[in-house]
């Protein structure tokens, strides 16, 4: 570059940005949030007259103020935080949220929600989890430590413990998965009833036929009625598996209620688990059920993964 003829005549001064440009920036930026998984926040500087973004790299404790060298960006995030108008940080924003509960819904993605959270446990190694369907995640092909969500939260992975039925007729056909938690804090050992929360104090005692339960899914919400089995027996007719030993309400599921819990009220703030719905099955020979919701018990599936339930 040659050198300046008159470089007295050189004025330097601070570029100031109108409050629309910098509203305008901000709020494209936050349209296109979605599509970029790095961005973690987006927000106005009103002292600096800059946008700030936040993308994904140390820890927001460890580094706030760290500004990044957009050319050490990918091409695509170099493009579209071009601008002078935009800083960018390095960070990680670490979400304050509600606990899930029995009843909330999960998905594999922050935008689809799949099945419902049945209610909080520990394994052998006493990592925390949330019981759910087998089926749930068999038809969604995750693999073990897929990431999970409730709406755009992250809650946890899948774990190993994960069952579909029986392949033969003599196996335990239960079916459940267990999704570990991202963290202890992630659960509570409570459940939904009627809009209610409701303290889980232990396991209900095994139900007979004309007991009451209720279930609370994230389609249906809550729902009550009567057990019409506590032996059911089925083979599924699409994936030949067997499911045996289960409990039949007579109650209705809709899709998105597998892995709900199913439970009894103590007739205080507080209930009793007994199970997991897997979903609505024909009559069975060996009970008087009619497209009743069948449950996996409670027994069956802390024996066969060794889980131990929550109650803190």
């Amino acid at each position: 570059m040659p050198p300046l003829t008159h470089p007295e005549r050189l004025k330097i001064g601070w570029v100031r940005y109108s409050e629309m440009e910098l509203k305008n920036q901000y709020d494209y930026l936050r349209t296109v949030m979605p599509q970029y998984p790095e961005l973690q926040a987006v927000y106005i500087l009103w002292k600096q007259n800059r946008v700030g973004v936040m993308i994904s790299g140390v820890e927001l404790n460890e580094g706030l103020n760290n500004e990044l060298d957009k050319s050490t960006l990918s091409g695509e995030l170099r493009s579209l935080l071009a601008s002078p108008l935009i800083v960018v940080y390095e960070g990680e924003i670490r979400s304050q949220f509600t606990a899930i509960r029995g009843g909330d819904s999960w998905g594999r993605s922050k935008t689809i929600n799949n099945c419902t959270i049945g209610f909080e446990v520990q394994d052998v190694f006493k990592r925390w989890g949330m019981l759910t369907a087998g089926h749930c995640i068999e038809d969604l092909s995750l693999p073990v430590n897929a990431r999970l969500y409730h709406g755009k939260l992250y809650i946890g992975t899948v774990s190993e413990y994960v069952r579909n039925g029986g392949v033969v007729s003599t196996d335990l056909g239960v079916d459940g998965a267990v999704i570990l938690s991202r963290s202890s804090s992630t659960a509570r050992d409570d459940v939904y009833h009627f809009g209610e929360i409701r303290d889980i104090t232990g396991p209900a005692p095994e139900a007979q036929i004309g007991w009451f339960r209720c279930m609370t899914g994230m389609t249906s919400g809550s729902v009550c009625g009567y057990v019409t089995c506590t032996h059911g027996t089925y083979r599924d007719a699409d994936n030949l598996r067997y499911y045996n030993d289960l409990l039949m309400i007579d109650i209705t599921a809709q899709p998105g209620d597998s892995g709900a819990p199913i439970y009894r009220t103590d007739g205080t703030k507080s209930a009793l688990i007994g199970g997991i719905a897997n979903a609505n099955v024909p009559p069975l020979t060996n009970c008087t059920n009619s497209w009743d919701v069948s449950a996996s018990k409670w027994s069956n599936l802390s024996s066969y993964f060794h889980l131990t339930l929550v109650t803190r």
